[in-house]
């Protein structure tokens, strides 16, 4: 009777786990329908959210890289100021969803290193052989280059 009812109990065992599906035929839901399932994205409620998707300045992971806002394709260029005159230099320019540290949204310095060159700065003699804040000329000019 007990060998009955152990091969009975085998028998059920073996039968539930047949109807099974191995593994990786099981289906895993798309929540957002991004087409990413909820294994592949980091975000399965947002479709915006997905792995190879555009990365932008919104303080979300948008393309499931494990970091925000790396490389967004938003991202506003920012131009160092070495001499801390709050005008940058091209020479440096750094593509930021924020304004980092040390950079400024323009860029026209003619002399980053040194604070008393930029534009509409101070003349200090008549003849201008420096010409410190650029002058209308090369000021106007500068400016279309950027």
């Amino acid at each position: 009777m007990l060998s009955t009812r152990l091969s009975l109990l085998i028998g059920i065992v073996l039968t539930l786990g047949a109807c099974r599906k191995p593994e990786e035929e099981q289906v895993v839901a798309d929540s957002d329908g991004d087409g990413f399932n909820a294994l592949e994205d980091c975000d399965d409620a947002d479709a915006s959210v997905y792995p190879g998707a555009e990365e932008l300045c919104n303080g979300v992971d948008d393309n499931c890289s494990g970091a925000v806002d790396e490389y967004a394709t938003d991202a506003s260029d920012w131009y160092l100021d070495s001499d801390g005159d709050g005008y940058g230099s091209a020479r440096q320019v750094l593509a930021s969803c924020g304004q980092p540290a040390g950079y400024v949204a323009n860029a026209e310095d003619c002399n980053d290193g040194d604070v008393a060159y930029h534009p509409g700065a101070a003349e200090t003699d008549c003849e201008d052989p420096a010409d410190r804040d650029l002058g209308q000329e090369q000021a106007s000019s500068h400016r279309k280059r950027r």
